[in-house]
């Protein structure tokens, strides 16, 4: 397989570009011969291309998917080159731009929404302006996060130790997303205030927290499914071993307290004189309740159809442990079926029978996405049904 020749403009950011790069490339190849320019004359003929996908109704489905990584990562170069301060980050298996001091895009999200708009340029154009906004501090998620960080600064509460966008992981361990603070964006009193009450919880919570009392309380206890390889970095974010309960091979239960916008994992420490047994069923319970009737969607996965459970709270690979769930995806495949959890933010579930006619190909799907995920779970595929999980093996 040969590399895609790498235009000389883009060569200046292959260190902040990430795969990016190699994609972008690819795509100039393969929309060639002419070099794809950088600057206006590159997001011209990048909003030409867009119009011209939009307009044609005979491309294949695998055309479609090329084009949009493709063009993506292409707007993801031209805007490195266009704001100057920017750098590839990723979030599970999604890539974007970090901009700027807090900024954020998507130029995967900028491509898909340009590609169903009814003005596919403007649309492109209006992301545009979006990242440009971001890079230069008053987009929605750089005003968003500049304002968070000021109040955690103020009140003294644990520091933003990593994120991408508005998901976010304090020094504590704990893992916040801002999204609902999003709408705030253009109200600055509003957002001064509801980050001001954020951080001042968090503060309170960080300084002063009885972990006990408050799990003998009705906390909202939930389950987060971890694959044991993550759960030493889990463990060193918080200094602690985790309140932990045995799954399945590989994969691990931990007991969390949901709070809004937050879920905070919960030490082992902090089970000492209680009923650690209730309070697990507590949480697997709570667990079914939230997940059991979310929204799933047909999909194909490593050329195999599939049923796909996606969520914005991290909790979509941890529905595998919720027990409902598993009852309505076997009802909905035709009994036992085989469930993919490559990150904490994806489920996918094959029939048993598909699933095992191509199992080598499935394994290296999922482990391929698992690999590339900040926050894996599972490079292996499991057999499941409403009381068994295990992992699925080739059949003798």
């Amino acid at each position: 397989m040969t590399t895609a020749r790498v235009p000389a403009w883009m060569e200046a950011y292959r260190d902040v570009a990430g795969p990016f790069l190699e994609a972008a490339a690819a795509f100039a190849d393969w929309k060639g011969p002419t070099p794809f320019p950088a600057g206006r004359d590159g997001m011209r003929r990048l909003g030409h291309l867009v119009e011209a996908m939009v307009f044609d109704v005979e491309v294949a489905a695998d055309d479609e998917d090329r084009f949009l990584e493709g063009a993506g990562a292409m707007l993801a170069m031209l805007l490195l080159a266009h704001v100057g301060r920017g750098r590839h980050v990723r979030l599970e298996a999604r890539h974007g731009l970090a901009l700027g001091a807090f900024g954020y895009v998507d130029p995967c999200a900028a491509i898909d929404a340009s590609l169903d708009a009814r003005k596919p340029t403007a649309e492109l154009a209006r992301w545009v302006r979006l990242a440009e906004d971001e890079a230069s501090g008053v987009g929605p998620v750089a005003r968003v996060r500049q304002a968070f960080d000021e109040a955690l600064a103020t009140r003294g509460a644990p520091r933003v130790r990593d994120g991408v966008g508005l998901r976010l992981v304090l020094d504590d361990g704990a893992e916040l997303d801002l999204g609902e603070l999003a709408r705030l964006a253009d109200e600055p009193d509003a957002l001064a205030s509801a980050t001001a009450k954020l951080a001042a919880r968090l503060a309170r919570a960080s300084a002063g927290r009885d972990g006990r009392a408050e799990l003998e309380t009705e906390a909202d206890v939930v389950l987060r499914i971890c694959g044991r390889a993550a759960l030493a970095t889990l463990e060193a974010r918080t200094g602690r071993p985790l309140a932990t309960r045995d799954e399945a091979d590989g994969l691990v239960a931990v007991l969390a307290v949901a709070e809004p916008g937050r879920l905070r994992l919960v030490t082992q420490d902090e089970l000492s004189g209680l009923d650690a047994e209730s309070l697990f069923a507590r949480a697997r319970a709570a667990l079914d309740a939230r997940v059991t009737a979310a929204t799933v969607r047909p999909v194909e996965f490593g050329g195999l159809p599939a049923l796909e459970l996606t969520r914005g709270d991290g909790l979509a690979a941890s529905a595998l442990l919720a027990p409902g769930l598993r009852a309505r995806l076997c009802a909905a495949l035709g009994g036992r079926c085989v469930v993919a959890v490559p990150h904490r933010d994806r489920l996918l579930a094959f029939r048993e029978d598909t699933a095992r006619a191509a199992l080598p190909g499935l394994i290296a799907a999922v482990a391929d996405e698992a690999d590339r995920a900040p926050h894996a779970v599972a490079r292996t595929p499991y057999l499941v049904d409403e009381s068994t999980l295990r992992p699925l093996e080739p059949s003798p």
